[in-house]
């Protein structure tokens, strides 16, 4: 009898991607929170003019690639720039890791710990290396949005946040005024296009669109920029995108041929589906949300922590979202400073969503059953 292939683990495919991303491989490590010393630009300036030789870059087009013009990057090449000499460095510092990611279809960014940042930093990555479209679907609350924004800045991107359903015309409007243009005016959907085009084409900038899901009907507009222009598109929203996307049927697969998909929730456990949340892994380690809560200063027992770190991992609930605001009445009903209980976090919760509570309630208590099995085990 001929045994059944082997299914490819997706789990593990993705572990390894992360994993990757956490080396870089031109840029150096910048501080996050300080200006950078004249030594540092000075040592990004002479890295950028040996990467620019070793791969025959000219200036213009790296100029291009980090959204400065020739005349901001030619006087910062010969240290001669008087404007914002630190902005510039970091820019080609991260432009360089970027190319050579390009180059080599590997993986950047280094600085995410929890799974679904890094996973999303990972796809982003990837996206850009192929400069390809992307989506990326992930639980609400899990900081897809801080990250996307984090991203942008540093890759010099340009982000885009759909707040309700628009129009072709509407999202040419959006995505013109991010890239400075005066929108002031009748404006035809023709004009916004040709102007769109010719400010990004070449330019490999990297466009991010939050909230994808609400693009529907100018779903087709992002495609359209993307092949005019070249530049990676990166979609991050609810499920409902995948679908946008899906064209393989009437559409003949043009859309989805172009796009890498990624949804979070096939990667990870859920307490809410009829196996208990078994399957996958868990959306965060409870390391990962005990610094969550040093960063807010706030104190919480060991059962407290627990209760909280379980119910961040619940992926329709929330996520860091929910525990924050959970945390927050309960520091109001306790007081400021006092170490958070069990009790004094699930009389909060009851307080935050009201009758769902009992829910979740049971929800928390058959995984904290599993947990507690697992140790056994």
């Amino acid at each position: 009898m001929n045994e059944e292939p082997k299914q490819p683990d997706e789990r593990a495919a993705i572990e390894r991607l992360n994993e990757s991303n956490r080396h870089l491989l031109e840029a150096g490590m910048m501080p996050a929170n300080q200006l950078l010393t004249e030594d540092q630009i000075k040592s990004i300036r002479t890295r950028v003019a040996a990467y620019l030789e070793k791969h025959g870059i000219s200036l213009t087009v790296a100029a291009m690639e980090t959204g400065y013009g020739i005349g901001t990057v030619s006087p910062w090449m010969k240290a001669k720039y008087k404007g914002d000499n630190d902005a510039v460095a970091r820019a080609f510092n991260n432009w360089m890791e970027r190319d050579a990611r390009r180059r080599t279809v590997s993986k950047p960014a280094d600085y995410i710990s929890t799974f679904a940042a890094d996973s999303i930093a990972t796809m982003v990555s990837t996206a850009d290396q192929l400069q390809s479209m992307a989506v990326i679907v992930a639980p609400s609350g899990t900081g897809k949005t801080m990250v996307a924004k984090a991203l942008c800045e540093d890759m010099r991107g340009i982000y885009l946040s759909m707040s309700s359903a628009i129009s072709d015309r509407e999202f040419l409007l959006e995505l013109a005024e991010a890239l400075g243009k005066s929108t002031a005016g009748r404006w035809t959907r023709a004009a916004l296009l040709r102007f769109a085009v010719g400010a990004l084409k070449g330019t490999k900038r990297i466009i991010f669109i939050d909230e994808a899901h609400q693009l529907r009907n100018a779903i087709g507009m992002v495609r359209t920029i993307h092949d005019k222009t070249g530049c990676c598109i990166v979609m991050l929203g609810t499920a409902d995108v995948l679908e946008l996307v899906n064209d393989r049927f009437d559409g003949k697969g043009q859309f989805s041929s172009r796009t890498i998909r990624a949804n979070l929730l096939d990667f990870v456990s859920n307490a809410d589906d009829p196996e208990g949340g078994k399957a996958g892994r868990d959306l965060f380690t409870i390391k990962e949300i005990k610094e969550f809560f040093a960063r807010k200063k706030m104190r919480l027992a060991d059962d407290g922590l627990r209760m909280m770190w379980l119910l961040a991992c619940l992926p329709n609930h929330g996520c860091l979202r929910l525990i924050g605001y959970v945390a927050d009445v309960a520091q109001k009903l306790c007081g400021i400073g006092q170490e958070l209980s069990r009790a004094d976090l699930m009389s909060a919760l009851a307080t935050c969503i009201g009758g769902e509570a009992r829910h979740v309630r049971t929800i928390l208590e058959r995984a904290e059953t599993r947990v507690a099995k697992a140790k056994v085990a």
